[in-house]
């Protein structure tokens, strides 16, 4: 078990999450996973904090069903956003909080700029994502959904990474 302090490593990161550190440089260098602190100049290092951690987990399992880099990209910076909503009402950590809350989050990609949030009440949000990963919820249950579409559960992963880490 890796116990976590403040911030860490790319190669800690790759550690955790049992991949490859070059996969995780490709997601930095393609804005999907943004450092808390970037490298500036050789013999620096990106370090990165618990919520990026997730943001990369979540990325990674995208990809193995072949969700493209523009919607990685929405995808992680909603993530994000949630995450700062969350500190924003003196929530100490969010993926803890968010474990004790639900006993299951879906999430649904339907195309670059649409994701859907399942509950495990069944309650779901549909939002559409602009290019920063700010969302729009769209009303109403008439939304049309495309038979080719992705789905992870962000509770199993935020689990996954909290068996890992102290």
């Amino acid at each position: 078990m890796y116990q976590m302090k403040d911030l860490i490593t790319l190669s800690d990161v790759a550690e955790i999450l049992g991949d490859e550190e070059h996969r995780l440089i490709h997601l930095c260098e393609r804005n999907v996973v943004v450092p808390v602190e970037d490298a500036h100049g050789r013999g620096t290092v990106r370090r990165f904090s618990r919520d990026n951690l997730f943001c990369f987990a979540v990325a990674l399992e995208l990809q193995k069903w072949g969700v493209q880099v523009k919607s990685l990209q929405r995808v992680v910076k909603l993530l994000m956003h949630l995450a700062a909503a969350g500190r924003a009402r003196d929530v100490k950590d969010v993926v803890d909080q968010f474990m004790n809350e639900a006993t299951q989050c879906l999430l649904t990609i339907h195309r670059a700029d649409t994701v859907e949030m399942t509950d495990s009440h069944g309650k779901s949000m549909v939002m559409t994502l602009d290019e920063d990963g700010n969302p729009t919820v769209i009303a109403g249950p008439d939304f049309p959904r495309s038979d080719s579409h992705v789905v992870v559960d962000l509770l199993a992963i935020a689990r996954r990474i909290d068996g890992q880490i102290k």
